[in-house]
């Protein structure tokens, strides 16, 4: 059984997570969460974004520092695509709106707990446009001329470009991202 550690002050999630075959664990209060995270190293830690609003980046490094093993899924409401990206940059695994927890509840924890991302392929392509952005404005001209011969497909310039993301945000990913 997958052991989860639930951060929200509103008992949304745990409701949600009622039928899920896990192990949750609630915390609301955000300290004792990062004490419990420590104490437990659960597999999944799902954090409500309305715990710490705009200090949610900084909070998933202090997630990570006290076990870095855990997989970050955000949840929230509803949240603006640069609010997402900065919280999957900062080592969160995945993002679900709260509105769809209940169908994708299970799933998302398999997924998640297995090393995969949960976010949309959409999502990937954003984040990758993102690293690049960073990685041209600190003087890192081009992932391709690093680490791919120019002669090769686009296919397998994407397929480095992916690579190299997933090492800098230690985010793993599932063909299955479509499916969901």
């Amino acid at each position: 059984m997958t052991s989860v550690q639930i951060i929200d002050k509103t008992g949304h999630i745990k409701l949600k997570l009622l039928e899920a075959e896990v192990n949750p664990f609630l915390c609301d209060d955000e300290v004792q969460a990062l004490n419990s995270i420590e104490k437990m190293q659960p597999s999944v830690v799902i954090l409500n974004y309305e715990v710490r609003k705009e200090q949610t980046n900084d909070y998933i490094k202090l997630i990570l520092n006290a076990s870095s093993d855990s997989k970050i899924v955000v949840i929230a409401d509803e949240l603006s695509e640069e609010k997402i990206l900065d919280c999957l940059l900062a080592g969160a695994k995945g993002y679900q709106s709260l509105k769809q927890l209940d169908e994708h509840i299970n799933k998302l924890i398999k997924v998640v707990d297995a090393g995969g991302a949960w976010v949309t392929r959409r999502m990937i392509a954003k984040l990758l446009n993102k690293i690049r952005e960073e990685n041209t404005a600190s003087g890192f001209k081009s992932i391709e001329n690093k680490t791919i011969d120019k002669k090769k497909s686009k296919a397998a310039r994407a397929g480095s470009l992916l690579n190299y993301f997933m090492m800098k945000t230690q985010i793993h990913y599932s063909h299955k991202l479509g499916e969901y």
